[in-house]
């Protein structure tokens, strides 16, 4: 499943040593997973966590990229989180900077006691230069007083079952806000996206889905001059990858 086939993507920030208890019900993003599962059966979300990746893979590559290309993010916190570099240097900045951004929805769930309050995580702001966040702003699934390891597993289950429930309501609003543009085409596409009545992740997901086509497009054309080709097919060719390349340009500084 690709995002490229518009399906919102969900991405799950964990610390690894949540997820290695020999007891089954301690193993935090294998549960969450379970309730996540029919979202991505039925294809209204992508569930993204590390554990999709292979090896082979490039692990930070993939996991930035991912991070580029989300709708939502859920963070299982504990003070193994709060202690990870990685999630610290390379995660969080990303998603608090498209939370920001992109409206991007952030839902913390609390596993165990930890500095949740307390810690603050720094991230990029281009125009006002680096932010500063303590976790404590958003809204979290449950409270840090009452962590999940602190309660009976039935009353878990309601806590991940609410989150569950909550990524549902927000890719189904984002099916609904991209399904009234897809019968628009050509320059009133353009003149509706650019409208400031449509959402600012809208608008940015329409010109990354046309920046992708067009720099398909150019790939394509780029493959066929490595052939042999007339001096006139060459000249079309080039002529074409041109107008292509200016139009990429044009996409880039909307973005």
């Amino acid at each position: 499943m690709s995002s490229q086939n518009h399906i919102p993507r969900i991405f799950i920030c964990y610390a690894h040593k949540d997820n290695k208890s020999a007891e089954p019900s301690e193993r935090w993003l294998d549960r969450l997973l379970e309730y996540l599962e029919p979202l991505n059966l039925q294809e209204q979300a992508e569930i993204w966590s590390d554990k999709r990746l292979e090896i082979g893979d490039e692990w930070h590559k993939e996991i930035q990229d991912t991070l580029q290309d989300v709708k939502a993010a859920v963070l299982l916190v504990s003070q193994s989180f709060l202690a990870s570099k990685y999630i610290r240097n390379s995660e969080l900045p990303v998603l608090l900077q498209q939370a920001k951004e992109q409206g991007v929805k952030i839902l913390p769930i609390i596993l165990r006691s930890c500095l949740f309050n307390e810690t603050k995580f720094k991230y990029p702001d281009p125009k006002n230069g680096p932010e500063e966040l303590s976790l404590g702003k958003l809204q979290v699934a449950n409270s840090p007083t009452e962590p999940l390891n602190s309660m009976p597993e039935h009353e878990q289950d309601k806590i991940l079952l609410s989150v569950a429930q909550r990524l549902l309501k927000i890719v189904n609003a984002e099916a609904m806000e991209s399904s009234k543009f897809e019968e628009i085409e050509g320059d009133e596409e353009e003149r509706v996206f650019s409208s400031r009545e449509v959402p600012s992740e809208v608008r940015t997901g329409f010109y990354k889905k046309r920046l992708a086509a067009k720099q398909q497009e150019l790939a394509a054309i780029e493959s066929q001059l490595e052939g042999v080709l007339s001096s006139v097919d060459e000249l079309k060719l080039n002529n074409q990858a041109e107008c292509l390349m200016g139009e990429i340009e044009e996409l880039e500084q909307k973005l």
